[in-house]
Order: C-alpha cells, then sequence, then structure tokens
C-alpha cells in the first residue's frame, strides 16, 4: 500500500486539459489501487443498488453486496424504505438472501428475527440472556435515499448528499419523462479489465464512437456532441441523425453519477450500468433497460428488437477496454494523453479519484 500510495503523486490534478497526462498505469493494476478505492471511493460515495419497484408495498425487500458487505433494503409497516447491513446480530449469518417480500425478516440460521423497521423482534428461545438489550441489537442500519426510479446506499454513516450530487441531472431527465418509464430486462457484462477502464471509456466524450462503433455513429450526429461537467457528475448529449430510428430518437443523455453509475436516455429507452470492480484486473458490468411500454405484442416485439444493437455496442467496448487493460500491464506504457477536444469528463473523473484516494490514504 505504502508504494502505490507514492503513485498518487504522479497524477497531476492541477494540470489544463491539454498539458495533461492520465493516471499511471499501476492506478488501473496494482491490488493495492484497488484495496485504497474501495476504502476511500466506493464506500464513501452513493452507490445504486435496486430499482423502486423491487419495494413496491410493506415487507418488500432486496439483498445484495455493495464493496464486500452485504446489505439488505426493505419497505416498512410505515412506507419507508430503509437500507440494513444484511447481517444477523446473533451469529453473522446474511438474514435474508435475493429479493422477495416478507412480514418481519428472519434468520435462516438460530431464527432471530427482526422488524421491517430493523429492530430486533425475537431470539428463537435463546434463553435469558444477561446484559442484553434487544433496542441494542437490531440491524445496523445503512443510508438509503431513493432518487427517480432507483435506490441508492451509502456505507458511510454520514454520507455526502445525494440531491444535491444530482440537482444538476434532475432538469434534463425530468423532461423525458424518465420516471414513467418501466424495468423490461438486466444484463450483466462480465469483462477482463479494471473498472475504470470502462468508466474512461464511457466518458472520452464519444471519440471512440466513429472509429468503434460504426453502425451506431451512423446514427448519431457526432459533430453536435457536448459535455457539461457538474461537481461529481457529467453529462453529454449527442442528436440523432435522423429522426427515422424510433430506439435512437432526437437527442441522446449520457449521464455518469461518481464514481461508477451511468443513466443513458434515448427515444423511448433508458438503460443504466453500474460498474463494479471483481478485482485490479477484473469487472462486471450491470446494465438495467427501461421502456416506456412493456407490456402486449407490440411493445415485446420492439424490446426484443431494442436490445441487440445495444448490445453489440457493448461487445465492442469489452473487446477494446480488455486490449486497453492489456496495454495497462505493458512495460511499454505508464502514463498517456488526453484529447483536449474531447475528454474533459475522464480528466475530470480522474481528478475526483485522486482527491478521494489521497484524502483516504
Amino acid at each position: 500500500m505504502a508504494e502505490f500510495v507514492d503513485e498518487l503523486e504522479r497524477f497531476d490534478a492541477s494540470a489544463p486539459l491539454a498539458a495533461g497526462r492520465t493516471p499511471p498505469s499501476s492506478w488501473y493494476c496494482d491490488p493495492a489501487a484497488l484495496a485504497l478505492e474501495k476504502k476511500t471511493v466506493l464506500k464513501r460515495s452513493w452507490q445504486a443498488v435496486g430499482r423502486l419497484d423491487q419495494v413496491k408495498e410493506s415487507g418488500c425487500y432486496f439483498s445484495g453486496t455493495l464493496a464486500g458487505e452485504p446489505f439488505v433494503v426493505v419497505r416498512g409497516d410505515d412506507g419507508k424504505i430503509r437500507g440494513f447491513f444484511n447481517v444477523c446480530r446473533h451469529h453473522a449469518t446474511c438474514v435474508v438472501s435475493g429479493e422477495g417480500q416478507k412480514k418481519r425478516l428472519t434468520c435462516p440460521y438460530h431464527g432471530w428475527s427482526y422488524n421491517l423497521d430493523g429492530s430486533l423482534f425475537g431470539t428463537a428461545n435463546a434463553g435469558t440472556l444477561e446484559d442484553f438489550k434487544p433496542a441494542d441489537y437490531g440491524l445496523i442500519s445503512i443510508p438509503c435515499e431513493a432518487w427517480g426510479p432507483f435506490v441508492f446506499l451509502c456505507l458511510d454513516p454520514s454520507p455526502p448528499s445525494l440531491k444535491d450530487q444530482l440537482k444538476p441531472l434532475r432538469g434534463p431527465l425530468a423532461k423525458t419523462n424518465f420516471e414513467a418509464l418501466h424495468f423490461a430486462e438486466r444484463r450483466v457484462y462480465e469483462m477482463q479489465c479494471n473498472w475504470k477502464v470502462y468508466v474512461d471509456n464511457y466518458l472520452d466524450g464519444g471519440y471512440h464512437v466513429p472509429t468503434l462503433h460504426k453502425e451506431l455513429a451512423g446514427k448519431l450526429s457526432l459533430s453536435g456532441y457536448r459535455s457539461e461537467i457538474f461537481d461529481r457528475l457529467s453529462i453529454q448529449y449527442c442528436k440523432g441523425a435522423s429522426m427515422l430510428d424510433a430506439r435512437v430518437g432526437d437527442e441522446q443523455l449520457y449521464a455518469w453519477v461518481y464514481p461508477n453509475f451511468m443513466i443513458n436516455r434515448y427515444g423511448p429507452v433508458m438503460d443504466t450500468n453500474l460498474v463494479l470492480p471483481v478485482s485490479e484486473t477484473r469487472c462486471k458490468v450491470v446494465f438495467d433497460y427501461y421502456f416506456e411500454n412493456v407490456e402486449g405484442e407490440e411493445a415485446r416485439k420492439f424490446i426484443a428488437e431494442s436490445i441487440p444493437p445495444s448490445d453489440r455496442v457493448q461487445n465492442e467496448d469489452i473487446a477494446i477496454c480488455e486490449s486497453v487493460q492489456q496495454g495497462l500491464l505493458s512495460s511499454a506504457y505508464d502514463q498517456g494523453r488526453y484529447a483536449p477536444q474531447w475528454e474533459a469528463p475522464t480528466q475530470h473523473f480522474h481528478k475526483l479519484l485522486a482527491a478521494d484516494l489521497k484524502e483516504g490514504r
């Protein structure tokens, strides 16, 4: 870890875009880098962990893992959505798995149970415990907030304001009526590259699209591609080349929420991308697709025709990101440069990352 901390100083966050150099390759290849990122970035930032439609009613819950920590999100009898560490206070078993609906959350090991607000309900014939206050043995809470159709958690007990972070995005997305869309399908892509390689690729301002995504490029008016940068957020916009393609629409919006969540709105479609590190050289990207209509034969046909073109783009991105990772591991590469016309969002990401890593080292 000490050696990697020295590598942090090699990235000059104060350099202007045209003179700036990208982070050293060690940021993308060193296990110590990922360990520090989990501690200072992933555990301290808001993470999109699910959807509001998964917790529509009292007792509805879903569970998962966030930066190595098991969690559960549940809607209480009072209608409030709460997040908890999915860890029984008795002997540490995960209390629930998957998703579903329950009146109480009951541990499958010894039967300790919890109310939907996380408080301890019962200890299942454990006997008389001394020096034991049930109020002290509820599930440990995690800050939880809903924004649009998404549910976010933050493992930092004193998190930054999610509302403030996403404020610049509310207006542009609201114009597209994004909250009225319906979840249709999830696809998970696994790739042999560091998670930041995928984020860098997403944030290059469309620079790679004409070369790598020729089919997609033919549907876009790339001459008008533009990016807007905010505090911990950036938005890229691009017009469609033709109104004849209903799936592309008149204008595409690509929003990146620091550090690893993307919201893409185009035509009658929205897809979200959550980039999750698996190791220093592997990651997975969770794609959720939303459509204006999901019921009926015509809607199902439109969905079936819409996802394959997106899938082709993702596979093109996977191939190039894995190639980048191979190059990052080579002794021939150390630091690169930014394309000033395009890659301001990429440098913005690197500056935010550097600040968080240095603060938490």
